[in-house]
């Protein structure tokens, strides 16, 4: 921490008071709250000036003819020659001027220190605490280091520098906005842009603006660096627009003045909810008493859209998505590298740079805890480094899922996308459908401007779902609207009649990846086309879809090219063929692969395997000693929930649920097991009928493909057990279990409801054997 010992005359008290608050009271030494009684003055004087970092000289004509700020003044020059302390001084007195003679000459002779005028506690806490700042980087390079470290966006940068000094109404400029989503890094773009493009070397003002805030935010929060009015100056009654637009100005240019720029953390104000520049915005850009001068940068989570904007002369606009793999890699090893970390291990960064790909953020978080606790602690704890961006998106999907145009919403098209990669447009439409044709084209709009999705390809018609969000909606388990997913296999069924030779002569290329994915899934591959991703992605849809007979087999063909794939995709592959056998109660040839696994995806699958053998001590062993040694490895932790169940150990199993369920609240699977656990709950209190609720509405509400009839299930098992009304649930619950493909977790509710009752059961335990 760097204190500052604030020198000044007592009759600048109330000035004292206000900069100490805006400083920060553990930062600054004061005689008022940092003398001990009962001491000599001079004693103390002397001692609070040696354990100070840096002396503030608040220069007035009462403190310079104080006999206690000389004594003062000469200690701190004492140990400023020595090297142990730095001396800023600062008028604060107006009638007092750099000339005056009684400034002790070093400092405006010898040391010719540059003198300003303060009158504004705010203006000069800033001042003093980026001084404090730069103290702190000389003695923590490490933070500095951090605080500046920028890798990537040179295109970006070009481009936006391209634009700015390449148009013909450069002198018009008075704006740039920043896209991108939050903690993607637009501050630290502009921050970049500003010094190195722009020679800015001050920090900006900093203005943080929410939806729904309009012009008078703007003047509340711009105001409080300025000091310009009080509060009760404000006629907000009488004011209108002009008047508002004109105080605007009038603190602008006072900002700009001293070349004082300003950064506006804009969440739907600036720009606004249709992708448009707000029209109190644009009222103060096009005012012809704003200066001509490059001081406002909004860094935006809405991407304008670009027909509203194309002609404004007074701004420029650039998008920012996640860093690519190859930055990714670069920020790795610069970081690493800057704070001491010298040996990293190739197959580290491989691993760290392919899982984090929503902020930068969580690559330093990833380097501090190998630093901290080493790589193989780092990689137990990669689920919680993964949630760190999460964060973010869990706000995302949350809006996207109840945001759309009629009853098609945004997180329908996020989750097909998700689900189909890149894809062009013309393919993308083809799936939807012409019915929802100009839907589609006002959600792609949407997303595009929520910087969720992005463009490429020579005439951008390929799109491509933030990498983050997109994995967020794999790990969730959400699944494409049924309408859409049965375009899609009507789709299958046109590629599935011509030989994949011949189908994959296309110039699409999300058309051709999605060939080859039908034509492997059905067992028309051809090593030719063998893609390691397309053929993962095409085993987990038929592991989700249990046809694990067709997994099994496409496996062992892929495994047989094994010389042709790197090791990773091998080990991917093998563990879903594990997953498979284990289904399957395959035991000898599960013995034989499974040996190919390692470490605790060795542990997991073999825990799998006692669990649907029937052998649950085992599993139980097994899954415990997973978490033992990885609490965050959330495969396992779910297991053990089910395990528990099994074994009718219903309040573990509820606590370790619930841990689950808070971790990932849209998960159906935490869901489920969650209501389960917590439904059998004896003596449920208000509180637990209320999130019994909350649980069916979140299944209800859910992507699972089976989420009605779950829910419903939840629903039978909420009269049995909550309202004690058994006939309505045992008809329930037998109605549902008359479907052509009755739902497992259906049957085990009405074998244990029927068990309790003394009823026949109409199906033999679900929980022994395998699925």
């Amino acid at each position: 921490m760097i204190k500052a010992f604030i020198s000044h005359s007592s009759i600048q008290k109330s000035f004292v008071e206000s900069l100490v608050e805006n400083l920060g009271r553990t930062v600054c030494i004061v005689d008022a709250y940092d003398f001990e009684p009962a001491r000599k003055s001079k004693d103390e004087i002397f001692r609070n000036i040696r354990n100070a970092d840096i002396f503030i000289l608040l220069i007035s004509q009462s403190a310079l003819e104080s006999d206690w700020v000389k004594i003062e003044i000469e200690k701190a020059r004492d140990r400023m020659e020595k090297g142990k302390l730095e001396f800023f001084p600062y008028i604060i007195d107006p009638t007092v001027k750099f000339t005056c003679s009684n400034i002790p000459t070093w400092i405006t002779k010898e040391e010719v220190m540059n003198l300003k005028t303060f009158m504004n506690t705010r203006l000069l806490s800033r001042d003093i605490i980026l001084k404090q700042r730069e103290i702190i980087y000389r003695k923590r390079p490490e933070i500095k280091m951090r605080d500046e470290l920028f890798v990537g966006r040179n295109n970006e940068m070009e481009y936006l520098e391209s634009k700015l000094y390449s148009s013909s109404n450069y002198k018009d400029i008075k704006a740039i906005v920043v896209s991108g989503r939050k903690d993607i890094g637009r501050r630290k773009f502009l921050k970049k842009f500003t010094q190195s493009k722009l020679g800015y070397a001050k920090d900006p003002f900093d203005i943080s603006l929410s939806r729904g805030d309009s012009i008078e935010n703007f003047i509340l929060q711009l105001n409080y660096y300025l000091l310009s009015y009080d509060l009760t100056d404000f006629s907000w009654d009488i004011w209108d627009k002009d008047k508002k637009v004109s105080v605007a100005v009038d603190l602008l240019n006072q900002a700009y003045k001293s070349k004082q720029h300003i950064l506006i953390i804009d969440n739907g104000a600036c720009i606004s909810p249709s992708g448009n520049i707000a029209d109190w915005f644009v009222d103060i850009l096009t005012n012809p008493s704003l200066q001509k001068f490059i001081g406002l940068f909004i860094a935006s989570v809405q991407t304008p859209k670009t027909y509203l904007v194309r002609d404004r002369k007074d701004c420029l606009f650039v998008e920012l998505h996640p860093l690519s793999e190859a930055d990714r890699k670069t920020l790795f090893y610069a970081y690493a590298r800057n704070i001491g970390l010298q040996v990293i291990d190739k197959e580290d960064v491989i691993f760290w740079t392919t899982k984090l790909n929503s902020s930068p953020e969580q690559i330093f978080m990833a380097i501090d805890t190998i630093d901290r606790d080493g790589r193989m602690l780092a990689r137990k704890n990669a689920e919680h480094i993964i949630a760190f961006g999460d964060k973010v998106i869990k706000e995302i999907i949350d809006y996207c899922t109840v945001t759309g145009v009629d009853d098609l919403k945004l997180m329908d098209i996020m989750v097909l996308l998700a689900s189909l990669g890149s894809v062009s447009d013309h393919m993308l439409l083809k799936i939807v459908g012409d019915e929802f044709k100009e839907n589609c084209y006002q959600l792609i709009d949407d997303l595009h401007y929520l910087s969720l999705i992005e463009f490429f390809g020579p005439n951008h018609e390929y799109i491509q779902l933030d990498a983050g969000v997109a994995d967020y909606i794999d790990r969730a388990g959400y699944k494409p609207l049924a309408r859409f997913s049965e375009r899609m296999e009507q789709r299958a069924k046109e590629y599935l009649s011509e030989p994949l030779a011949h189908s994959v002569e296309t110039e699409d290329l999300s058309d051709y990846l999605y060939r080859i994915q039908i034509a492997i899934k059905n067992g028309q591959y051809d090593s030719k086309y063998l893609i390691p991703s397309v053929a993962i992605k095409s085993i987990i849809e038929l592991y989700n879809k249990e046809h694990y007979d067709a997994v099994i087999e496409l496996c062992e063909g892929f495994l047989k090219e094994g010389h042709r794939i790197y090791q990773g995709a091998k080990r991917e592959i093998n563990y879903w063929y594990c997953l498979s056998l284990a289904r399957k109660q395959n035991i000898s040839k599960f013995d034989v692969a499974v040996e190919e696994m390692h470490g605790q995806d060795k542990l997991f699958l073999k825990g799998f395997m006692c669990r649907l053998s029937g052998d649950l001590p085992n599993a139980e062993r097994l899954f415990r000693n997973i978490l033992e040694q990885n609490a965050s490895y959330s495969k396992a932790a779910r297991e053990l929930v089910t395990v528990l169940v099994q074994l009718h150990n219903y309040p573990e199993a509820l606590s370790l649920a619930k841990s689950n369920y808070e971790k990932n609240k849209i998960n159906p699977y935490h869901i489920e097991a969650y209501y389960r656990c917590l439904v059998r709950k004896n003596n449920l209190g208000y509180d637990d009928r209320k999130i019994l609720r909350e649980l069916i509405n979140a299944m209800k509400t859910s992507y699972n493909d089976n989420h009605g009839l779950i829910a419903q299930t939840m629903e039978a098992e909420y009269e049995y057990y909550v309202n004690r009304k058994i006939e309505p649930a045992l008809s329930k619950l037998l109605s549902l279990t008359q479907i052509e493909h009755p739902l497992r977790y259906t049957k085990r509710a009405l074998y244990e409801l029927q068990i309790k009752m003394g009823i026949p059961p109409t199906y033999p335990d679900p929980d022994q054997g395998a699925e």
